[in-house]
């Protein structure tokens, strides 16, 4: 019977070491998958799109698919751009307060990393704001020039 207490004791010890192990890989894939979609909003590039266009190459949808799919991919996108500007822009507002606080308590070292960070959110958020604005003007622009040269 002591034996069995003491199997018992050493898989409950794995299964705790595992699961443990498991949720630090799983905090670590959400973080590079964070950082990776960071890095292709700032280069432009679009995951989903890339892997969109490698889907219809392989499948061959039928049209009336291949236009839902992209609806839903243009949506995505949309919401993704939206996702990230509100994300620059609260780090921007905590980095602000950041600034201001340690202003107020004079640590001078503190205040300037927070105001660098303060400064790369902002321009970072206006970049976002202006890549979801402009994507719509873009796109109105070029209906209009390819009507007017028909």
């Amino acid at each position: 019977m002591k034996a069995l207490y003491a199997e018992k004791d050493r898989l409950i010890e794995l299964r705790n070491m595992q699961r443990e192990d498991f949720s630090n890989r799983r905090n670590y894939e959400r973080e590079f998958r964070t950082v990776s979609a960071n890095i292709d909003m700032i280069l432009g590039k679009s995951y989903e799109q890339e892997q969109q266009i490698e889907k219809n190459r392989i499948y061959k949808f039928p049209i009336f698919m291949l236009s839902k799919k992209r609806y839903y991919i243009k949506k995505r996108r949309r919401y993704i751009q939206m996702k990230a500007h509100k994300y620059w822009s609260l780090g921007a507002l905590a980095a602000m307060i950041g600034t201001f606080y340690t202003g107020y308590k004079n640590m001078k070292s503190a205040h300037k990393y927070f105001a660098c960070s303060s400064l790369l959110c902002m321009i970072m958020a206006i970049y976002s704001g202006h890549k979801m604005i402009s994507g719509k003007s873009r796109k109105k622009k070029d209906s209009v020039s390819k009507e007017s040269a028909e």
